[in-house]
């Protein structure tokens, strides 16, 4: 009948090929990824300037668009008066109520996640260093 497990193997050291194998990775390996990071970055920069020179020619394309239409548009002759009978104070308010639902919202969220970052952080930590529990 075999044995259940075969006998623990102890390693022996590299040998010289391994060795040669090892120095070649490293004498080829290091170059060539330190090219590669460089290229990288490189590239990274290029699409950073492009992508400012388009949001530039972007901006200045809305300001003329804006200018454009401004000089077509006939002003408005006087400022809304003021919300002084009951109706119009409840549609403003009303407006400002909506509006406080979608910022209320947000800011809860903003602060929930000042709150829960250390504890997601925790969390990531613990996952790396103790992958089993």
């Amino acid at each position: 009948m075999p044995p259940s497990s075969s006998p623990p193997h102890l390693w022996r050291g590299r040998s010289a090929g391994g060795w040669i194998a090892l120095i070649a990775g490293f004498v080829v390996g290091i170059p060539l990824t330190l090219v590669t990071g460089v290229v990288l970055l490189a590239l990274a920069v290029v699409a950073a300037v492009v992508a400012l020179v388009v949001r530039l020619i972007g901006l200045a394309a809305a300001w003329v668009w804006f200018v454009v239409q401004r000089s077509r548009r006939v002003p408005y002759p006087f400022p809304s008066p003021p919300p002084v009978r009951r109706r119009a104070r409840r549609v403003a308010l009303s407006g400002l109520y909506l509006s406080l639902v979608p910022r209320t919202i947000g800011g809860i969220a903003r602060l929930a996640g000042w709150l829960l970052a250390p504890l997601a952080l925790g969390v990531s930590v613990a996952g790396v260093a103790f992958p089993r529990w």
